[in-house]
């Protein structure tokens, strides 16, 4: 499968679940619960989203994502990983800024779009000298809508836990 057809399976799939059916009725039915959903993503910790010279290239495919979601209405949680993070940082040029209200893609994604942002790592498996402290950190540099949740930690995996534990012993 393509990123692509990938991307347009997610964006697919989200706006159907945001869909509410014309059942002809007024009001839910004591038959039907109505059910929300957000779909979310992320975007994993690559060294090539740092790279200038591939950074382009995905800043502007999240555009055409964050896009066709908000056109359809559907919210969308995004986790964010380091190295992308550090791309928005570092290598944003005021040609690209000026294309989303002279601020970096994450910032405006977020305020435009409402989209949430999250930092992301990924359970211990992380490809750098970066933790959880430091991607938060980052997301922070590059936008104020960031939360204080963490993606990447998967809740029933207790070998995560071992891996992040002896991480944080090497770091500190």
């Amino acid at each position: 499968m393509t990123r692509t057809t990938l991307l347009l399976f997610l964006v697919m799939t989200a706006v159907l679940l945001s869909v509410q059916c014309d059942t002809g009725s007024t009001g839910p039915s004591k038959e039907s619960t109505r059910v929300y959903v957000t779909p979310t993503g992320h975007i994993e910790g690559g060294l090539y989203y740092a790279q200038c010279d591939n950074y382009l290239e995905y800043r502007d495919k999240l555009l055409v994502f964050a896009r066709l979601l908000h056109q359809y209405g559907v919210p969308f949680n995004l986790q964010i990983d380091y190295q992308f993070l550090k791309g928005a940082l570092n290598c944003e040029t005021p040609e690209m800024q000026a294309e989303t209200g002279g601020t970096n893609v994450i910032d405006y994604i977020a305020s435009e779009y409402n989209i949430r942002i999250d930092a992301h790592q990924s359970g211990g498996y992380e490809e750098g000298p970066e933790n959880y402290a430091d991607v938060r950190f980052l997301a922070g540099q590059v936008t104020s809508h960031v939360t204080e949740n963490v993606g990447g930690v998967i809740w029933n995996q207790p070998e995560q836990f071992i891996r992040l534990n002896r991480r944080n012993r090497l770091v500190a």
